[in-house]
């Protein structure tokens, strides 16, 4: 039963905010999101937020990107979610930008990409480290759920049991561990994965470990055994696209706003059943 919605504020990233840290292969270069602009306003995401609320099953929404705090109604969006449980996937840089809209969350996921300064600044640029403690503090001072992801590379695959004990001791909500995605569409450089790409049996192992080490960490995992679970994705002009963890590009599904639930679900139970799932 679908329960929880990504949301895609925007595809737009504030990323290179930063200069690439030396011997890294450039900021963010994992990313997989594609650089389209798309367009609405507040009676847009007054629409999609009513056709959300008509499944009744819907109980959390993901706010993601893109960087979602660059998106231009993002105040309005939170203060209006404010029914739904509520997650804003962030990169952590503009957090005081919705200082006042903070209290509509309910948690905020920050990456946590390693345990030292030099990994994270690898990823993420010159100097991004230092400003992701003092984020990371704020909300944690502001007393809001705080939620983890890491991607795990050949890079920092050394030090992951370094970033789990440092997770354990914050205890978060969740902590969630993922492999580099082929889809990468917002990558020119088709060669960038082997920098980042790790097997998946190692990866697999990692995972087992961290489990077994870890017992108490709430941990979510992709899934590179066995058929994986479509995701689905609704940008804020009502859009809706799905996805396996693996695949190469979205599936449209129609749009949430004008073709209402009916449409979108059965698109959607048609693209699981073809991929071999059963229907809940």
């Amino acid at each position: 039963m679908l329960k929880s919605l990504r949301i895609i504020t925007t595809y737009q990233c504030n990323a290179y905010k930063f200069k690439p840290a030396i011997n890294s292969h450039g900021v963010c270069r994992f990313c997989y999101r594609h650089p389209e602009v798309f367009t609405y306003d507040k009676k847009t995401i007054d629409k999609l937020l009513s056709r959300i609320r008509e499944n009744k099953n819907i109980t959390e929404l993901v706010f993601t990107g893109g960087e979602p705090l660059i998106a231009k109604y993002i105040k309005y969006l939170i203060k209006s979610s404010n029914s739904f449980y509520t997650v804003l996937h962030t990169n952590g840089l503009l957090l005081n930008k919705i200082h006042n809209e903070i209290e509509y969350l309910n948690c905020i996921s920050l990456p946590f990409d390693g345990s030292s300064k030099e990994i994270f600044d690898y990823y993420r640029g010159d100097g991004y480290y230092d400003l992701w403690k003092v984020r990371m503090g704020y909300v944690l001072s502001r007393k809001i759920e705080i939620g983890f992801n890491t991607l795990i590379t050949p890079y920092n695959l050394k030090d992951i049991f370094n970033i789990a004990a440092k997770v354990n001791q914050i205890n978060p909500k969740y902590w969630f561990v993922k492999k580099y995605r082929h889809i990468n569409i917002a990558n020119e450089n088709k060669d960038i994965s082997k920098y980042f790409e790790l097997d998946s049996g190692i990866f697999d192992d990692v995972i087992k470990k961290i489990r077994h080490d870890f017992p108490q960490i709430n941990l979510y995992s992709t899934i590179y055994k066995g058929p994986s679970i479509p995701t689905l994705f609704i940008l804020l002009n009502g859009k809706a696209y799905t996805a396996l963890q693996d695949s190469k590009e979205y599936i449209y599904l129609g749009n949430i706003i004008n073709d209402g639930w009916d449409r979108i679900l059965n698109n959607f139970i048609e693209y699981k059943n073809q991929e071999n799932w059963e229907c809940k």
